[in-house]
């Protein structure tokens, strides 16, 4: 479901429909107070809603309600939230979770010495639950139908092209191809994914442009020559194939030199950038998402208190008042925002118009 399609409400309908006594909604820290305000406003009998912070105790002697928990705190509170059978386990941003091997998934769903967080019903969102290969979803959907997807090699072998590992010294599978994809996303949607189109959801919504705006910037097109050049040097030091592609993704040093072109790139456009949204907000409220802390600054400054801004610094107890402050204050017509600090769950629908000042390096995130 896209952003802004109602997922937090029609979870809580969940919870209304069948009515719980113990729910737990894990979710991005971003996320939490968003929630918490969310299920006051849409539960319509009475618990209480605890947010859980990791400079806070666990709620003592707890029995009722719903608690909020995001995702980098689970290990904290693994203890006590396995003491609980839930009614009801909500993971917000379920995608977090594609990872088998990393620890917020075995915390959560179970894997090598821990167990499943334990739940008689479990409700998984997420705007893009693949980002980029099918074997991303295994995690969620054999979470949720472990009768359906029980076999871990059977689903790579049919659904992602998996073949031995040329670059393994035991025996493993390439599992980062794809194949029958209608086959699989008909599965899905027999057997666990509900998916709802802005267009069903929102037909008032006219449909999204999307426009290239060209910039004069000096110095940009040599910066972006120099960034190509560079991504072809080093791919051609390490080879051209798919695996070198992947390898070449991960390296430090390529991401280090990577993103000193980018910051020259950005940076060369940047007076122009400024201009241009300038113009923007004099005929509305505007929303721009950058990738670099610097790119931010210079737009806090230029902006001043006309703007306000999200990034990885920003604590998350402090967004909702921010988020809130753009969507009503007519008094700040922008909103900055990190792509990987404001890139999912903010509702910033007082805007129809979104600037990328900047792309992330990863075509998923986008």
């Amino acid at each position: 479901m896209p952003m802004g399609s109602g997922k937090t409400v029609m979870a809580i309908g969940c919870m209304n429909d069948r009515p719980v006594e113990t729910a737990l909604v894990v979710c991005p820290a971003s996320m939490k107070l968003v929630w918490e305000a969310e299920t006051d406003k849409w539960l319509n009998y009475y618990l209480p809603v605890r947010v859980l912070y990791s400079n806070r105790p666990f709620p003592r002697n707890f029995r009722r309600g719903v608690l909020i928990i995001n995702y980098d705190i689970l290990k904290k509170f693994k203890k006590e939230l396995d003491g609980i059978e839930w009614d009801i386990l909500v993971a917000d941003e379920c995608a977090m979770l594609k990872n088998t091997s990393a620890l917020r998934t075995k915390l959560l769903l179970g894997g090598r010495r821990h167990e499943p967080i334990r739940a008689k019903r479990r409700l998984f969102l997420s705007g893009t639950p693949i980002e980029n290969r099918p074997v991303e979803i295994w995690t969620v959907v054999s979470s949720l139908r472990p009768d359906v997807f029980d076999d871990y090699e059977r689903f790579v072998v049919r659904f992602c092209n998996a073949r031995p590992s040329r670059f393994s010294r035991g025996y493993s599978l390439d599992v980062r191809g794809h194949s029958n994809l209608v086959e699989l996303q008909t599965l899905l949607r027999d057997t666990c994914m509900v998916r709802c189109r802005k267009e069903l959801i929102l037909p008032q919504l006219p449909d999204k442009t999307t426009v290239r705006v060209p910039l004069p910037a000096p110095g940009a097109e040599k910066a972006m020559a120099m960034e190509r050049q560079a991504y072809d040097d080093i791919r051609r030091e390490m080879g051209a194939s798919a695996d070198a592609e992947e390898e070449l993704e991960k390296s430090v040093e390529f991401r280090r030199r990577m993103a000193a072109f980018r910051r020259a790139t950005v940076e060369a456009k940047l007076p122009a950038a400024l201009r241009y949204i300038e113009d923007l907000t004099r005929n509305g409220k505007v929303v721009a998402f950058c990738v670099h802390r610097s790119t931010i600054e210079t737009l806090e400054r230029h902006f001043g208190d006309a703007a306000v801004s999200i990034h990885g610094g920003v604590p998350s107890h402090a967004r909702k008042r921010l988020v809130d402050a753009f969507q009503t204050d007519p008094g700040i017509p922008l909103f900055i925002g990190q792509i990987q600090a404001a890139g999912v769950g903010l509702t910033l629908t007082a805007s129809s118009n979104v600037v990328f000042v900047e792309l992330d390096f990863r075509p998923g995130v986008m």
